[in-house]
């Protein structure tokens, strides 16, 4: 997190994410299987090999208006993939619509999305089957 007169950003980088996708349970059961406790350690990170696989980034104030005109009031986030591989079910990409649909009116946040070497397979429940 930083912090210059009126500008702020807050960065984040994630070494290495794992979806876990638990289907339809309710919010109670969600939070009774979550835990604090961190993962393991990364034996890439400990040899000096650590590349986040997530990198994300929101800046807003003056500093951001260089990035965007609308970064200063309504931010800017800048979001790398370096390296992520992962299957979804499409289901649970569908789900997330939930989340992003609305009537409500929204304020527009530019963005930077980068994408390299990333893989991300898209499954159905049940096979395709074209007639």
């Amino acid at each position: 997190m930083e912090a210059v007169g009126e500008s702020s950003a807050v960065a984040l980088e994630v070494g290495r994410v794992t979806p876990n996708q638990l289907g339809n349970i309710s919010l109670r059961e969600y939070h009774s299987n979550r835990s604090l406790a961190g993962g393991g350690t990364n034996s890439e990170s400990s040899r000096g090999l650590y590349s986040p696989e997530v990198r994300a980034r929101l800046e807003s104030g003056p500093s951001a208006a260089t990035l965007s005109p609308l970064a200063e009031h309504n931010g800017f986030l800048q979001l790398h993939l370096h390296g992520y591989n992962a299957s979804f079910l499409m289901a649970s990409l569908r789900n997330l619509a939930l989340f992003l649909d609305g009537d409500h009116s929204s304020n527009v946040l530019p963005m930077e999305i980068r994408i390299k070497d990333t893989h991300i397979d898209l499954k159905a429940r049940k096979p395709f089957c074209l007639n």
